[in-house]
């Protein structure tokens, strides 16, 4: 039988490997980003609980790019591979740890923060379509294709009115 093809994953650790063993920085951040990998996949048995936790560690992967030294290129590409919560749940919990503190954001709950960050960054919703919307009472108007709604101003419209020609 002949030996079977290693995966892509085998494939991408193999070269984050070698390169690890040529040069001491890209070994550190291996080490520092395998470790906050078992970090976040111990307190995922928590998740409700330590979704505050894991997305402290997620900001920090992200921040320092130990990303890179598995041979990702984005931060986003990363946690689609290597974080089994999602990439949408992954920037929520990082931008939940940008929002919020600690004490706010337990007080709070992940379903409630999960709502105020879509509310806060409606951009969220253009990363993932299948995000749940709020209420329209939290969210701001919608923005039209052409730009912003303007308020009309009952002077301008008599203005125009009296600019128009008489038919």
């Amino acid at each position: 039988m002949p030996p079977s093809q290693p995966d892509a994953m085998t494939r991408l650790a193999g070269t984050a490997r070698a390169a690890a063993s040529a040069d001491p920085d890209i070994r550190e951040r291996l080490a520092a980003l395998t470790r906050a990998l078992g970090q976040i996949r111990q307190l995922r048995r928590s998740y409700p609980r330590s979704f505050y936790d894991i997305g402290l560690l997620l900001r920090d992967v992200r921040d320092r790019r130990l990303y890179g030294a598995k041979g990702y290129s984005t931060f986003e590409s990363f946690v689609d591979r290597e974080v089994d919560l999602g990439r949408m749940a992954c920037l929520r919990l990082v931008r939940i740890v940008e929002t919020f503190v600690r004490e706010a954001a337990l007080a709070l709950g992940l379903e409630r923060l999960t709502a105020c960050i879509d509310a806060l960054w409606e951009d969220s919703a253009s990363i993932v379509p299948s995000v749940v919307a709020v209420s329209t009472a939290h969210r701001t108007p919608p923005v039209a294709a052409n730009g912003p709604a303007q308020r009309r101003d009952p002077s301008a419209r008599a203005e125009r009115a009296r600019r128009r020609p008489a038919r």
